[in-house]
């Protein structure tokens, strides 16, 4: 079973900059981020932020961060690519799940997206449904192309 450390009320630079890689290379294209200060500005109001990690040989192999933001407790995870289909994610978000039981997130519905290296972008929506999240379809986040919808426990 892979250690989980956290929470941190911060994560380092280097830390934050295998995060950005991670995401930017992960995420669909539409929502990757310039560089580390444009990264950072999107963290910087998010509110009352807590990073759980999982490390190994001196890299972010999985990262999790929760925050406030209207009202409610929401998250980010990003697991990577050489890590994805070992159970990593999934111990990760129970950790978090059972010191935070009431979670939303944003998630791509559906299978239209590439990511940064043209691959195509794979909805997680049926790993966060069989983790026990619901979804508000009602509610959905835009940013250019890229179209998410509303989970939450």
């Amino acid at each position: 079973m892979a250690k989980i450390e956290g929470p941190f009320k911060d994560i380092t630079n280097e830390q934050l900059a295998q995060v950005l890689e991670l995401w930017n290379q992960e995420y669909p294209l539409g929502l990757n981020y310039k560089d580390m200060q444009a990264f950072k500005d999107f963290l910087r109001p998010l509110g009352i932020k807590r990073h759980y990690l999982i490390i190994s040989k001196d890299q972010i192999t999985a990262w999790l961060v929760t925050f406030d933001r209207e009202g409610d407790r929401w998250f980010s995870i990003i697991v990577s690519p050489a890590y994805q289909h070992q159970g990593l994610g999934k111990a990760l978000l129970s950790h978090v799940m059972a010191k935070e039981p009431k979670l939303c997130g944003w998630v791509v519905d559906h299978d239209r997206d590439f990511k940064r290296d043209g691959s195509p972008y794979k909805s997680p929506l049926a790993f966060y449904k069989k983790m026990g999240f619901s979804i508000d379809s009602s509610m959905r986040y835009q940013k250019g192309n890229v179209s998410c919808v509303k989970i939450f426990l």
